[in-house]
């Protein structure tokens, strides 16, 4: 009782906290991502899912946590309360036993990353920062007790890569502290310190990634970027960018009282590897969020958090910048549909079509499966209901003709073309599931569905066989020979004026473009930077999938997104939060594989806003300096522009 007293408002803060999360949770819709570890968990047994981790890219723990949960009853209707629960143990700690300020502990709790992205979505990230905590409740004791030091960064390094590569690092720093104090050189450190390589060792083996291994990549990050997005921006300049990584280090610098050097250099010993993993292996907006816990462990450590003023002050801005994208982020959540993977089950559940023979296309349909007691998805052909992130899963090449349901995730619908326009053919009647998620205060990518249905005026018509463009080969080495067919069939059915509208790519009209395109049937439009302006990833979606829902034949979308001086999509923030760089300028900071990286990122972006046409890459052979095209062009001779030209184009 008289704890109870003492920390009544810490408390308080500890229920309120809890109490919104299991309210706003609630209204969550699981997307692709949770309902993959749920998947692993429930589909497999314990050895099982060791195999399978090694596709995932990951340590193993909260797969076995959510297995557990399973067998102790819990179920995916469920699942939201599994996050809620580490995330109030983090806060729990945070409040009683660390030292900070009233008002930093008061703020805190509701910010955006322990609120919302690791405590309403459930992924693994809702392990880091308890276990963050509990290692800075630790941190000056671990000389005195390094068993239970090394347990916890055992525990620590196995939720995700990035905090093995953070516990890596401290080990680092464990072992230069042990040899500068001869005062804790003895067998219990020599133990720890053989332990912690041991644990190292074992994760890294069960978390490396098999040859086959196949997963989105998104490379190629700024330490600008993340530093940013990690604290107080979102979707802004780069120089706005710079400055704000800028301040950062400035008030790292500052907040060490005496010794200035050394703390800073045992913070790069943390921050850098972390940093060579988003730059170069993979990088997600939600990444950015054990950034943000690591600075505040820093200020923790060294006390500045209560002695520094200018640290209060940029922790307090930091706070209310992030409560505000707790609010977005909620509210967006509350009133919209973040995944429209549970309304695609309860479709297919309340019309009895989950008996019938039904193929799933790109990874999102992974959010659907959760929702039934087995794979529904023929075409991957297993008893397993996750996605296999392997090179060769087979997926795209078991497209099976006449199948009662087709599901196509909007993400990936671009490379499905091809079989959309047959089901089409086929008189496959189409209906559309809407859904985005949604990051601090923008929508980030699509994670909604297409789901074709087998008319059934035409259920014993004769179908023609459905050819899906991943798996149709080329022929005679031939770009376009695998649409010949489809081409010709579509052209006996075309009048004259749907011919000649076809010989036509146009700008895209300020108005009217519905009219337009009933009445004079073209065959694409280029955007232009107006067209994107005041607008965002969302509403461009939207408009080119209503021109594409009136059209006959599927519609171009093109647009120059070269790069450097030539940009209409990046050009604006809402869309990238800086311009995406020159060909030349992507070469002299990491050659050609950086312009594939960034070829693959520019794609991504302009598929996930509905276009379908990139108007790049500039292959004119332009070596003079003086040249007007030499800036947009490769800026090498004729064999290396091949090349570069060769490899550029399969990332398109």
């Amino acid at each position: 009782m008289v704890y109870v007293k003492k920390y009544w408002w810490k408390i308080a803060i500890i229920i309120l906290f809890t109490s919104m999360l299991l309210f706003f949770a609630n209204y969550h819709e699981h997307w692709s991502d949770e309902a993959q570890s749920f998947l692993l968990a429930r589909d497999n047994n314990f050895s099982e899912m060791m195999y399978w981790m090694k596709y995932e890219g990951t340590p193993p723990l909260w797969v076995i946590i959510i297995k557990v949960f399973i067998l102790l009853g819990g179920t995916y209707e469920t699942f939201y309360i599994l996050p809620i629960i580490f995330s109030c143990i983090g806060i729990a700690i945070f409040e009683l036993k660390i030292k900070a300020p009233w008002y930093i502990k008061l703020l805190f709790p509701f910010t955006y990353y322990i609120f919302y992205q690791y405590s309403v979505v459930a992924r693994s990230y809702c392990l880091v920062f308890p276990l963050l905590m509990l290692i800075i409740s630790i941190y000056d004791k671990r000389l005195k007790r390094p068993i239970l030091y090394s347990i916890i960064l055992f525990i620590f390094m196995n939720i995700s890569l990035h905090t093995l590569i953070i516990s890596g690092s401290l080990y680092l720093l464990f072992l230069i502290d042990i040899y500068k104090d001869n005062k804790y050189k003895n067998k219990l450190h020599l133990i720890s310190c053989v332990l912690i390589f041991a644990e190292l060792l074992i994760t890294a083996i069960c978390t490396y990634p098999s040859a086959d291994c196949s997963f989105r990549e998104n490379t190629g990050t700024s330490v600008f970027h993340v530093f940013s997005e990690a604290t107080i921006g979102s979707n802004i300049s780069l120089y706005a960018e710079i400055l704000i990584t800028f301040l950062i280090t400035v008030i790292m610098l500052l907040s060490n009282s005496k010794k200035i050097i050394i703390p800073m250099l045992r913070a790069l010993i943390v921050f850098t590897p972390l940093m060579m993993v988003y730059k170069f292996i993979t990088y997600q907006v939600w990444h950015a969020g054990i950034i943000f816990f690591l600075i505040l462990s820093y200020f923790i450590i060294n006390n500045s958090i209560n002695t520094k003023k200018i640290v209060k002050i940029f922790l307090v801005i930091c706070l209310a910048v992030q409560i505000y994208w707790s609010f977005c982020s909620v509210y967006y959540d509350f009133n919209n549909c973040y995944s429209a993977s549970k309304e695609v089950a309860k479709f297919l559940n309340e019309n009895d079509y989950q008996d019938k023979s039904i193929s799933g296309f790109g990874y999102s349909v992974t959010g659907i499966q959760p929702y039934f007691e087995k794979n529904i998805f023929e075409n991957q052909n297993t008893d397993k209901s996750f996605y296999l992130w392997k090179k060769d899963n087979g997926y795209d090449t078991k497209v099976k003709a006449n199948m009662d349901i087709y599901v196509i995730s909007t993400f990936y619908e671009n490379n499905y073309q091809t079989l959309m326009k047959s089901l089409e053919a086929n008189n496959y009647e189409r209906k559309d599931f809407g859904g985005y998620i949604y990051s601090k205060n923008n929508i980030y990518e699509p994670e909604g569905y297409i789901v074709y249905i087998k008319d059934g005026k035409n259920v014993d018509a004769p179908q023609e066989e459905l050819k899906d463009d991943i798996s149709a080969d080329f022929q005679n080495d031939d770009l376009f020979a695998k649409f010949y067919e489809e081409s010709e069939d579509i052209l006996q059915d075309m009048t004259l004026e749907e011919k000649v509208g076809q010989m036509f790519m146009v700008k895209f009209p300020k108005d009217g473009v519905i009219e337009q395109i009933e009445n004079y049937k073209p065959g694409g439009y280029i955007l232009f930077a107006r067209d994107f302006k005041n607008q965002t990833k969302a509403s461009i979606y939207e408009k080119l999938q209503q021109c594409q829902n009136k059209s006959k034949i599927k519609l171009l979308f093109g647009v120059d997104e070269e790069g450097g001086d030539i940009v209409r999509v990046s050009l604006y923030t809402e869309f990238r939060p800086s311009n995406f760089l020159s060909p030349q300028q992507i070469f002299k900071e990491g050659g050609l594989p950086a312009i594939l990286a960034d070829s693959t990122e520019k794609s991504n972006l302009l598929k996930s806003v509905g276009l379908n046409m990139n108007l790049t890459p500039v292959l004119d052979i332009a070596t003079n300096t003086s040249s007007f095209i030499y800036d947009r062009s490769y800026g090498k001779g004729a064999e290396d522009t091949a090349i570069y030209a060769s490899e550029l184009i399969k990332t398109m």
